[in-house]
């Protein structure tokens, strides 16, 4: 990021955090983390509600294990939800932790598996499910991404999602 757009992010989550609208950040690649690590721990311990790592991106912020990292980033933000892979997730809400089971489908591109994932869990907190509930979202919309080439659906799938989780 230039520094303009990074004084306009910093801006956008000061307006955000002013008005009382929940940020949620996702640490997006390893290198990032690497590289930034001071510009995205200002972040988390200042804007972030709701975080989102990958278990290298976790622990190469925290320096700790799953478990570790887990609750040090629930320190931090309101909820958390780390994403294990072929292992599931795992998501926090303060001391509240729930392990996450995978969404099971044959994988055949893993674009999109992250923002899907996000997109999940965001959809459920606007609907005010319980954490465990926004994280079989999120591992349902990231096992569905993951089945099919691309990351764009060409079908609606909330239908499925209802059998799958019970939402309104």
């Amino acid at each position: 990021l230039t520094a303009n757009e990074k004084e306009a992010t910093i801006n956008a989550m000061m307006e955000a955090k002013a008005s009382g609208t929940m940020v949620s950040f996702d640490f997006s690649d390893p290198f990032l983390v690497e590289c930034h690590k001071d510009e995205i721990t200002n972040i988390v311990n200042n804007f972030a509600d709701i975080v989102f790592a990958n278990e290298e991106e976790a622990r190469l912020f925290t320096g700790k294990g799953v478990s570790g990292a887990v609750r040090a980033l629930s320190k931090k933000a309101k909820f958390v939800a780390v994403k294990l892979g072929k292992k599931g997730s795992i998501v926090a809400a303060g001391t509240t932790v729930k392990k996450i089971p995978i969404f099971k489908v044959d994988a055949v591109d893993t674009t999109g598996a992250g923002d899907l994932y996000a997109a999940g869990f965001l959809y459920g907190m606007v609907k005010k499910k319980p954490i465990d509930v926004c994280g079989k979202i999120a591992s349902f919309t990231a096992g569905k991404v993951v089945a099919q080439y691309g990351a764009y659906f060409d079908y609606p799938i909330k239908k499925e999602l209802r059998k799958y989780v019970n939402i309104d």
